[in-house]
């Protein structure tokens, strides 16, 4: 695991050897991996819908589309915190 900054975090999830982890160690100083992200699958949107469910691989996408065109609100929930 490779930690750039606060919150990226770039994981090599191959068996390990030396020619791996060089590889994996150039790809990243080029800025050639995506950083990991903990996110839901996401899920599949209908143009009609006024409403969709944003996850963490979507979320600065989707947001930035939005606020091209109009303005918006998010709300955060999690399924399984009864306070929600």
């Amino acid at each position: 695991m490779i930690r750039s900054g606060e919150k990226d975090r770039y994981f090599l999830r191959d068996n390990l050897t030396i020619s791996k982890i060089k590889k994996f160690y150039n790809d990243w100083k080029k800025g050639e991996l995506k950083p990991f992200m903990k996110s839901e699958e996401e899920v599949e949107e209908h143009e009609d819908d006024l409403a969709f469910n944003l996850v963490g691989t979507n979320y600065m996408t989707k947001i930035h589309e939005l606020t091209q065109e109009k303005d918006g609100l998010v709300l955060f929930y999690m399924h399984n915190n009864r306070k929600c």
